[in-house]
């Protein structure tokens, strides 16, 4: 007798499968839905926005959702994010690197879709080598 993986099978056509909508998605509701590929982002694990860039400019290494990176400073950069977030209640997590010393990076200002950037070396002197960002919470 054949065996059946019921645990990859695809259920019966006319099964009822639907697509999940953003709130089912950000609210995590268990039902008998599917997430589409262009939903996936509003999984509430899922970053909203990530990007890398040079510490001392504002050459975007690469990114997502990010529409632009400023540098109105030495170590300062703001990022716009392109989808905003729906308030400016949301998590930013960050790394910078600077060569031969430590690094210093924190959230100077936060807003639904921008945020400011503050980085040093930890000696005082500013610009990392690169920062990368990355944001979760709800989207608009």
């Amino acid at each position: 007798a054949a065996r059946v993986d019921h645990k990859h099978a695809m259920p019966a056509a006319g099964s009822g499968l639907s697509q999940a909508v953003q709130s089912d998605i950000e609210g995590e509701t268990n039902q008998d839905t599917y997430i589409p590929p262009d939903l996936v982002k509003h999984s509430p694990g899922v970053a909203k926005f990530w990007v890398k860039y040079a510490g001392d400019s504002t050459t975007v290494n690469d990114s997502y959702n990010v529409g632009s990176v400023s540098n109105p400073g030495t170590g300062d950069h703001t990022i716009t994010i392109t989808t905003d977030f729906s308030s400016a209640n949301w998590c930013a997590t960050m790394a910078a690197r600077t060569a031969g010393t430590g690094s210093d990076i924190r959230v100077e200002t936060m807003a639904a879709g921008s945020l400011r950037v503050l980085s040093g070396n930890g000696s005082g002197a500013a610009a990392s080598t690169y920062e990368c960002i990355a944001g979760f919470g709800t989207q608009v």
